[in-house]
């Protein structure tokens, strides 16, 4: 045999061999710890943080085996209705091979290897932080899938963590309903209680991801040990967002609300104006819709001459057109200093 046919068959022995290669992606328990990452547990207080702690690795015995980048994935699937807790920040990890996304939509954390792993590669600690928002209990299931590419690949592996959210003892409050809703670029959360003692406030909190949230305002209690019902109200403009409440008691200690998730679309402006004629001593309305900023409405007579201004919202306007002479007149709604949109009026006696 001459030393071209050897080589050529130790290449195909080569490539067969690697064809047989063996790889075992895997995970090692999914675990629910406190919020020192120092034990498990299977209760946690509502407001309270914690972890969801889980190993990757890959379980291959055959030295040549290697996962390419992004075909180990990792899937960690949270409740979605009435959920008791849910993903409350970025995962952290031992070394860093994952990279990880969270679909606030479908609940879920989806993770993959940003590295080539081999049978050198000795595995992946990783703590996704949670947080209690409603008390009840849930589990959360983990598990892997490998991607094509990669032969006699063993996967499915999976597991699950049940985690049961509890009243804190002593709990100042007891809330009994928390929604809201939309109206053009406004929020409305309403929110009610049923016992209510040392409460201090309510924080409303925004967040555009469900993970990261801002406060943008503030309720008092009013502390009533029949309950009480709240309101707030908040401009939101156009978007998904998410809200919930930082309930404070008077000693400094917090509690969470469930989350609220409230999508506005207020990017398309409208304004109709009735009656057209109006007679002197009617109420001119002025229905405005889409507008994000100040608004106001100068009026003009049909020579060009300032006539007068009205302050305007989103919602209904009444304006007030009584002592004006007969005539023709134009209205101009102006944002930002900007003229928005003119209409011509008429009013009659």
């Amino acid at each position: 045999m001459n030393m071209k046919k050897i080589i050529l068959l130790l290449t195909l022995v080569a490539v067969f061999y690697q064809a047989k290669a063996q790889c075992d992606p895997a995970i090692n328990g999914l675990e629910a710890r406190n919020q020192s990452n120092t034990a498990n547990i299977s209760n946690l207080m509502l407001g309270g943080s914690a972890y969801f702690r889980f190993n990757v690795f890959n379980a291959a015995v055959d030295a040549n085996c290697i996962i390419p980048v992004g075909k180990f994935r990792v899937i960690l699937s949270f409740p979605q209705i009435a959920a008791p807790y849910v993903y409350d920040g970025v995962p952290t990890f031992t070394v860093g091979l994952f990279t990880f996304n969270y679909d606030p939509s479908e609940q879920v954390l989806i993770g993959a290897n940003n590295t080539a792993l081999d049978i050198n590669w000795g595995g992946e600690t990783v703590l996704v932080p949670i947080l209690g928002t409603l008390v009840g209990n849930a589990s959360t299931a983990i598990n892997v899938q490998v991607l094509g590419g990669i032969s006699n690949s063993i996967s499915n592996d999976n597991s699950f963590a049940p985690l049961n959210i509890v009243a804190a003892v002593g709990l100042p409050l007891n809330i009994v309903d928390y929604t809201g809703f939309v109206t053009n670029c406004d929020a409305t959360l309403k929110w009610a209680t049923s016992y209510e003692s040392n409460v201090s406030r309510f924080e409303v909190e925004q967040s555009t991801n469900s993970i990261t949230f801002t406060k943008v305002g503030t309720v008092a209690a009013k502390n009533l040990v029949t309950g009480s019902t709240y309101q707030y109200n908040y401009t939101q403009g156009t978007g998904n967002f998410y809200y919930r409440l930082k309930m404070i008691d008077k000693d400094g200690s917090f509690i969470y609300s469930k989350i609220v998730n409230l999508q506005g679309n207020c990017g398309k402006k409208s304004i109709k104006v009735y009656p057209n004629p109006v007679l002197v001593n009617q109420m001119l309305q002025v229905n405005i819709a889409g507008y994000e900023n100040k608004i106001k409405g100068d009026l003009y007579s049909v020579t060009g001459q300032f006539v007068r201004t009205f302050n305007l919202k989103n919602g209904n306007n009444a304006l007030d057109v009584s002592g004006m002479a007969h005539g023709m007149y134009t209205l101009r709604v102006i944002e930002n200093g900007i003229t928005q949109e003119t209409i011509k009026l008429s009013i009659m006696e």
